[in-house]
């Protein structure tokens, strides 16, 4: 009997949480519907997707919001805020998914999505999609290579060679991300993966680490010249 009345407590735990997601599903925010209407992911589903999202709001504890991915890995969304249109996803213990809703007029929007690999040194992915999740060829996003990030003036002056000075650097490790007050980050993580011995060769022909953007509805202007 003691058996009994546990099985039926177990099932009653499980449907008040599908309860209580269904309950909350009718008050999502435009970003969570956005990821829930995400094109299928090997390792991110539908079905796993809404248990995520179901997670994030019922959790009590942060530990309790990660779910099984399709290769019985770890997925969780860490932060949620609306008011920005921002959502970041970790899909494992060294990839995280940032999804970020920008205004275009008065009606439309488009999404970025910015794939970001820490092992342990991070880079990114940045696509772009309308509404409905369709690809946009050209980027809104600015493209950035180590070319943005080295002192060229510089370079010429003290007669180096640009070519191997690239070549030292090898990887350059861009980075984006975005912050809570919607400013869009380009950093150069270059300090992070060379030896200290390499990057001692090559810092000083770096001008910047990082680049700040800002959206205005058309396009993304540098945070300085605004």
């Amino acid at each position: 009997m003691r058996y009994i009345t546990a099985y039926f407590l177990f099932l009653f735990g499980i449907m008040s949480v599908f309860a209580q997601s269904e309950q909350r599903s009718v008050a999502l925010s435009a970003i969570e519907r956005s990821f829930l209407a995400m094109p299928d992911e090997d390792y991110l589903p539908m079905e796993i997707r809404k248990q995520m999202v179901a997670q994030y709001h019922i959790a009590t504890e942060d530990s309790l919001r990660w779910v099984r991915n399709r290769f019985n890995g770890k997925s969780k969304i860490e932060k949620i805020v609306p008011k920005n249109n921002w959502m970041k996803i970790r899909t494992s213990e060294v990839a995280s998914l940032e999804l970020k809703l920008l205004p275009v007029g008065d009606s439309t929007s488009v999404m970025v999505l910015i794939y970001s690999v820490c092992g342990p040194t991070c880079a990114s992915q940045v696509s772009v999609f309308r509404s409905g999740w369709v690809s946009m060829r050209e980027s809104i996003v600015p493209r950035l290579s180590i070319m943005d990030f080295l002192d060229k003036e510089k370079i010429q002056k003290e007669e180096q060679n640009l070519d191997k000075i690239q070549s030292i650097i090898d990887i350059p490790f861009i980075e984006y991300f975005f912050d809570e007050k919607d400013v869009l980050h380009v950093r150069l993580n270059t300090d992070k993966f060379l030896e200290k011995e390499t990057f001692d060769k090559v810092k000083d022909y770096i001008k910047t680490f990082e680049y700040q953007y800002v959206w205005n509805g058309r396009r993304f202007n540098l945070l300085d010249e605004q």
